[in-house]
């Protein structure tokens, strides 16, 4: 199994005895798996043998399932029961002539009559098996659609997951310059105060306050982790759903990206932020339709 998204189409068809099978299966995604089936009333039987079906193959999205059968003119024939026309014409003879005014009789009158026509007996075991032959088809199609879009899926995400890397390490460039820019920033400031006698003790008291303030490397490495995580989870997609687990490390991304907003001492860093927020709501929103 390979990343698949939830989003699919597929359409077949199929013969069997009792005529033709039309089988249209849809899918758009869904935080769970909501099947939903419309058969006509021929095939209402098979409903929960089909719904075991696709449960078994799909784990997410809303399925919409449309069967069709097209009876043929061989399977909804009719025969007639020779023997009760027969034994009916002659008690309808009897009321004749026990009651001449009586009506004809219609001869529509007489096949509704019980026994009067024998329907055939349709082989119920052969057509289950053609519907479910035909209805695995169709699963087989909306998977195979659902795979190669859950590939492009996955190939968007992991294109600006690498750029998500790109910004992480810039960060940590940065990172490594922070005191020295803080304490840049307080001389500038100092002289601009003219403070005579600057006490360098004290001067890298306050760089030391403010540089802890200010460091990311904590949530850098989370950051890190993280994108080594669903880089695994990618890989291991033939494991089963993914969609979820990747949908919370969105949110883990996105945490790590407030933080490192709320700690930017930089105008560098304040925009990486921003940009490390838009790559992950980029991401979060196709990371919707995967499964």
């Amino acid at each position: 199994m390979t990343t698949r998204s939830m989003t699919g189409f597929a359409r077949v068809e199929g013969a069997s005895d009792a005529g033709r099978l039309t089988v249209e299966v849809r899918s758009v995604n869904h935080r769970y798996l909501e099947p939903t089936l419309r058969l006509p009333d021929r095939l209402r039987a098979f409903e929960t043998d089909l719904r075991d079906q696709l449960k078994q193959r799909l784990q997410r999205g809303k399925v919409d399932c449309y069967l069709r059968l097209e009876e043929t003119s061989s399977s909804v024939g009719f025969s007639v029961n020779d023997a009760a026309v027969t034994a009916l014409a002659g008690a309808i003879d009897k009321v004749r002539g026990a009651v001449p005014d009586a009506a004809p009789a219609n001869p529509i009158d007489i096949l509704r009559w019980p026994d009067v026509l024998d329907t055939p007996v349709a082989d119920e075991e052969a057509l289950q098996r053609d519907v479910n032959a035909t209805f695995a088809k169709a699963l087989d199609g909306l998977i195979a659609t659902r795979e190669s879009e859950g590939a492009t899926l996955e190939g968007y995400v992991l294109e600006r997951l690498t750029a998500v890397e790109a910004i992480v390490a810039e960060g940590r460039a940065i990172a490594g310059q922070i005191a020295e820019r803080l304490r840049e920033r307080l001389r500038q400031r100092l002289a601009k105060l003219q403070v005579d006698n600057l006490d360098e003790g004290r001067l890298e008291q306050e760089v030391a306050v403010l540089a802890h303030k200010a460091d990311v490397d904590e949530e850098l490495d989370r950051l890190t982790t993280h994108i080594d995580e669903i880089r695994t989870t990618f890989r291991d997609s033939g494991k089963g759903a993914i969609g979820r687990r990747l949908d919370f490390l969105m949110q883990e991304l996105n945490r790590e990206a407030n933080t490192l907003a709320a700690k930017a001492t930089q105008t560098e860093t304040t925009l990486q932020a921003v940009e490390l927020k838009l790559l992950v709501e980029q991401m979060r929103e196709q990371i919707q339709n995967i499964e």
